[in-house]
């Protein structure tokens, strides 16, 4: 990267001195700002902004709080993360002091941003500053990594990080109106970067599922599966036919087999609701009978579009701007990061729980027909909220925000690495709908290479084909789609495939959903 056209202060000087002995230094950026500018941005290592030292030059390591000052006068802070044209979707933006890179929790504390989640080298921040006499620019200049003041006269070898030892209500369509991408973030790319050790996570607890690097876990051994989803396996007449009482999901799951270990359910909040009390008996009665057959259970939380989740509708930015603290809808008893914290200390400790899904393909805009989309950073401190509620809970299980994956509001472009990066997030997704010739559609393929990047499993939560799709006109020609999907994926990284959806009935045309004796059972058991 070139040099800015800049005078060097005393400390950079002495790092491009250390850079000439040895080529793994990174040279830091200086602040540029507009002339008469009194503003900084300013890091620390706490979340009360205590000891706080300038952003500028400084190399980062881990979580760090960042924050503009002064406050004083400015009705609005636009934060760019290498992005120095400003140009495109805000990384995030602040109406209101404190003035923090990665926003305010609700105690007043600065958010985290994980440095972790970007290349070690040269970064810089901008920030439009807006006062009511007129908008300052500032760029910030700054390194991920290895301090080079700390660094040994000598590169250290790497040491590997050891790996832990009748017919259901049909899906809507998941094809959403483009939206226009924004401006991708271009990451400067550094020279020979230092090696940043990869951190060691805690020991799995026996039966549960687990991560090491991009690979799910299971007893010690890497755990890839497959399976369907059976999103009505805790309904009791409430979201399509009733299988969370009686025997209906017993006779689901031995139509399924043994071939697939897992299945994703609806676990919303207003499932366990009876005459207005809470009543957990149809998740008891899931857990119970997926244990029984030795099933994991992926557990959705919450639906972006409303449906079997009580009339909560859609949900718009201000839902998940804030109102996800607030508001109840018919069918629930409290706000849905209430109900979160209720059913992860209920079930914490169960291992058939594979993971917690926060949302069914969250996006991010102001309602439903929106053709533009409303900032990421209202859904990337949505998801570092619940799940850091979640991960202070439970530290046995994995947690997955939930997106489709495929360029919706949220997850556009660079947006889908930046939402996964958040650290108490420790699973991506991809939602696989409208490719059924494509083994392996672009969209994941650029998703896979996100996760892989972020060290982080992914998987397919939901892949539908319907049969009288142009390309699907057999049951056999939908079966074939489906291992093609499954070989190129697994190839390609991915942890886990599941197929929408099961069907007690056997399958019919115009429909994506899957029976007894479908030939598609015989592909996904076999993988």
């Amino acid at each position: 990267m070139p040099l800015q056209n800049r005078l060097l202060s005393n400390r950079a000087l002495r790092l491009v001195a250390l850079a000439a002995l040895s080529c793994a230094l990174i040279l830091p950026v200086a602040a540029t700002m507009v002339a008469g500018s009194s503003f900084a941005l300013m890091r620390s290592t706490s979340s009360s902004r205590s000891d706080a030292a300038s952003l500028s030059g400084a190399t980062l390591t881990g979580n760090a709080y960042i924050f503009l000052t002064p406050t004083t006068g400015v009705t609005k802070a636009s934060f760019w993360l290498d992005n120095t044209a400003a140009s495109g979707t805000a990384t995030h933006v602040e109406n209101y002091a404190p003035l923090d890179f990665m926003g305010t929790a609700s105690n007043n504390s600065a958010r985290a941003w994980n440095t972790g989640s970007v290349t070690a080298g040269a970064h810089t921040i901008t920030v439009k500053i807006a006062t009511s006499s007129g908008t300052t620019t500032l760029t910030v200049g700054f390194n991920t990594g290895f301090s080079p003041a700390s660094q040994p006269s000598a590169a250290p070898t790497a040491t590997p990080t050891p790996k832990p030892t009748a017919t259901p209500t049909p899906k809507p369509t998941a094809t959403a109106t483009p939206t226009p991408a924004p401006t991708a973030v271009q990451t400067p790319a550094p020279t020979a970067p230092p090696v940043v050790p990869t951190p060691v996570a805690p020991p799995v607890p026996a039966g549960f599922v687990g991560a090491s690097g991009t690979n799910f876990t299971l007893g010690g051994s890497t755990f890839r599966f497959t399976g369907f989803n059976i999103y009505q396996a805790n309904s009791r007449s409430n979201c399509s036919t009733t299988m969370g009482t009686g025997s209906a999901l017993d006779t689901a799951l031995n139509g399924i087999g043994p071939g697939s270990e897992v299945f994703r359910s609806w676990f919303y909040q207003s499932e366990a609701v009876t005459n207005g009390a809470r009543d957990w008996s149809a998740f008891d009665h899931t857990l119970a009978v997926a244990k029984a057959h030795g099933k994991k259970v992926i557990v959705t939380l919450a639906d972006q579009w409303g449906s079997c989740d009580g009339g909560s509708g859609y949900k718009t930015d201000s839902w998940y701007a804030g109102g996800y603290k607030t508001s109840t809808y018919s069918g629930w008893l409290v706000p849905y990061r209430t109900w979160v914290s209720e059913i992860v200390t209920r079930y914490k400790d169960d291992p058939t729980i594979a993971m917690w899904q926060l949302m069914n393909e969250a996006e991010i805009k102001t309602a439903k027909s929106a053709t533009t989309c409303s900032p990421t950073s209202d859904l990337y401190n949505f998801a570092a909220d619940v799940s850091g509620l979640v991960r202070s809970i439970d530290s046995n299980h994995l947690v997955n925000l939930g997106t489709m994956g495929a360029g919706q509001c949220g997850a556009q472009g660079g947006d889908y690495k930046l939402i996964q990066s958040i650290p108490t997030l420790t699973v991506c997704e991809y939602h696989d709908y409208g490719h059924e010739t494509a083994a392996l559609p672009t969209n994941l393929a650029n998703d896979i290479a996100a996760c892989k990047s972020l060290n982080k499993p992914i998987f397919v939560g939901e892949s539908g084909i319907q049969v009288n799709d142009t390309a699907s006109t057999s049951f056999a020609n939908r079966a074939s789609e489906f291992d093609a999907k499954c070989t190129a994926m697994f190839n390609a990284g991915l942890g886990g495939f599941l197929v929408w959806s099961w069907n007690n009935s056997p399958s019919v045309p115009a429909s994506w959903q899957v029976g007894a004796g479908d030939p598609t059972l015989a592909v996904i058991n076999s993988h």
